[in-house]
């Protein structure tokens, strides 16, 4: 069993944060977990606004993408932890005794490895290739379609039991038969400001008698009773989702390298490439299949099928491979167009901000000679001086995938940036 390795967790919920002695006494005593009181979730949504270029040129908004994001109280979440340290523990004993080490690359430590890494892998085996036939898919809301009798099914194969633990069956409860209280109507019962709801320097959103008067009186929580689906966010969601395709990444894997092809799997997008479109007929078909039987579906908008032409050739049409936030055309890999027009929107809302905060500052002092925009932060946030932002995301990637028409893609940043400061 991995030892307990501790977390500091600061944010609100229902609990107060404890120290890791508190949280190593709760996490590995296991009479303990069997018979802990789980809190629900407490749940907001990301929205991501996607953006596509037309073919007459310019881009076009798209339906915005709403994710749901649900974080556990703090001892729950010390539990969730450590139960998913112990599967990882056990799930990457698996994937060296399958060989699958190099092929779910999602969630895991490998090496310091990142997305760019995993993209170039992919970019330059297909240009290695010569001729070859590629489709990249992704799973239409892959923690939302979850099955949980697959899921613990799954969970005791992993375990090497019939069935599992009281403490294991616990932890499964938690995040199956889960709860969640939205963030916004949570704050909005309590009359708290959702910005800024430590105001008053509270250490928990409520007391447990006001948890059970308030939240639970005002039937603030939702209880998933479905038969699938497992909270996005908690810390032990990561492995369960690997975990849930085990058998599906070993028969693809083991059908497309007999294709003499490449295989990845990066959480719910799913990448293969093989000689021909033949060969690529027989693994789509088998891909479906399995996904149809685990209760998951290939999201139809997000299936790409393409045919390289040969090493060094470029697509026709002028079409790209999508994968891992990059695009590859058989010859030129870049940063997706998406991603860039979402940092200079990012820039702009930065800017945007900096200005609203120096107008509210000087009007509170009643300044007559205003006090300049403050500017370090914006640079260190959107220009090539931080170092760790989205510039030094794709200065990065110019390097590691050699080739610098990525960093042409970004060339224009410092304009903008000072355009709009001085706007």
């Amino acid at each position: 069993m991995p030892p307990f390795t501790f977390t500091p967790r600061t944010y609100l919920h229902f609990d107060s944060p404890v120290n890791a002695e508190v949280a190593q006494r709760i996490a590995t005593d296991t009479a303990a977990v069997a018979r802990h009181s789980f809190y629900p979730f407490i749940q907001y949504n990301v929205v991501t606004q996607k953006i596509r270029k037309r073919e007459g040129g310019g881009v076009e908004l798209r339906p915005p993408k709403v994710r749901p994001i649900a974080y556990a109280a703090h001892k729950d979440s010390h539990i969730f932890s450590h139960y998913s340290a112990i599967l990882v523990e056990r799930y990457e004993q698996e994937l060296q005794a399958r060989g699958l080490h190099e092929v779910v690359t999602a969630f895991r430590s490998l090496d310091h490895r990142r997305n760019i890494h995993f993209a170039n892998d992919a970019f330059e085996f297909i240009r290695g290739q010569g001729e070859c036939s590629v489709l990249a898919s992704d799973i239409s809301d892959y923690f939302g379609t979850i099955q949980h009798e697959r899921l613990k099914a799954a969970w005791c194969r992993l375990m090497g039991v019939p069935r599992l633990p009281d403490d294991h069956f616990a932890v499964f409860k938690a995040v199956t038969r889960y709860a969640t209280v939205d963030r916004l109507d949570l704050c909005r019962m309590l009359s708290l400001d959702p910005e800024n709801p430590r105001e008053d320097r509270r250490q928990r959103f409520c007391s447990a008698a006001q948890f059970r008067e308030i939240v639970r009186g005002n039937r603030l929580c939702s209880v998933n009773r479905r038969g699938f689906g497992i909270p996005q966010g908690s810390p032990i969601s990561a492995i369960l989702s690997n975990l849930y395709l085990l058998e599906f990444d070993e028969e693809m894997h083991t059908m497309i390298t007999g294709h003499g092809g490449f295989y990845r799997r990066y959480c719910d997008d799913i990448l293969f490439v093989v000689p021909t479109p033949e060969a690529r007929g027989q693994v789509l078909t088998m891909m479906r299949t399995m996904l149809t039987e685990l209760g998951l579906t290939a999201h139809p908008d997000k299936t790409e099928v393409m045919d390289f032409p040969g090493r060094d050739m470029l697509l026709p049409e002028s079409r790209t491979l999508n994968y891992l936030g990059f695009t590859f055309d058989g010859v030129n890999k870049r940063i997706r167009p998406a991603s860039i027009a979402r940092y200079y929107k990012k820039m702009r809302a930065g800017v945007s901000r900096a200005r609203a905060i120096r107008y509210r500052v000087n009007v509170r002092e009643n300044n007559r000679n205003w006090r300049p925009l403050r500017t370090r932060k914006l640079f260190i946030l959107y220009s090539y001086l931080g170092r760790h932002n989205f510039l030094s995301y794709a200065f990065q990637a110019a390097h590691i995938m050699n080739d610098d028409g990525i960093k042409r893609q970004v060339k224009a940043h410092w304009r903008r940036l000072l355009g709009e400061i001085e706007d």
